[in-house]
């Protein structure tokens, strides 16, 4: 077996075990009658062109691979983020964040229906402490939970690139990549000035 086909080998294990097979023959996993499909919600912009789609059609092919069909329905941003916070959707390629995203999606009036006592105790206690060692602590046990509960999952990984001068220190945990958003925890290494 190509090393390359693997992971759609395993997924189609998994599929199987659970109970979704191909059983007329049409390229869609079934489980008691009902195919497995579902609509992709994504912004509209940018067309065939736009990095929405392209990403949305590259999922599309991947889960066609393992019998899994997935539609995309293209809409104007105001309208995907409004049926996404109204939970009237089954997938978005959403960019999420802003403000108080992480509390939207993952706290006590979760668009995704999502409902965790500790995860709400957690983001509470981090809205209230600015201390580097605790929010990083925090952080570490919602990603625990997040691992097994699985809320949401994203489709691509979410990449940061920034650029620091070798003087600049403060950046080294994962929470803390961005410089604009970290101001108060950055401080210049003069001992390796130039």
């Amino acid at each position: 077996m190509a090393q390359m086909d693997l992971p759609c080998h395993q997924a189609r294990a998994l599929l199987q075990a659970a109970g979704w097979r191909d059983r007329d023959d049409r390229g869609v996993r079934d489980r008691d009658g009902t195919p497995f499909q579902f609509t992709l919600l994504i912004t509209g912009g940018g067309g065939a062109l736009g990095v929405w789609y392209r990403t949305a059609v590259f999922v599309q092919e991947q889960l066609q691979r393992i019998g899994v069909r997935m539609d995309i329905q293209q809409m104007d941003a105001l309208a995907l983020r409004s049926r996404v916070q109204g939970g009237a959707f089954a997938a978005a390629l959403d960019s999420g964040g802003g403000v108080g995203w992480f509390r939207r999606t993952f706290g006590d009036d979760s668009h995704l229906g999502y409902h965790n006592a500790e995860v709400t105790r957690l983001l509470d206690r981090l809205d209230g402490t600015a201390h580097p060692g605790e929010r990083e602590r925090i952080h570490q046990r919602l990603i625990e939970i997040f691992q097994a509960d699985v809320p949401v999952t994203f489709l691509g990984p979410i990449v940061w690139t920034t650029f620091a001068h070798r003087r600049l220190r403060g950046l080294s945990s994962p929470f803390r990549t961005n410089p604009l958003q970290h101001m108060g925890t950055l401080w210049l290494d003069n001992s390796s000035a130039p």
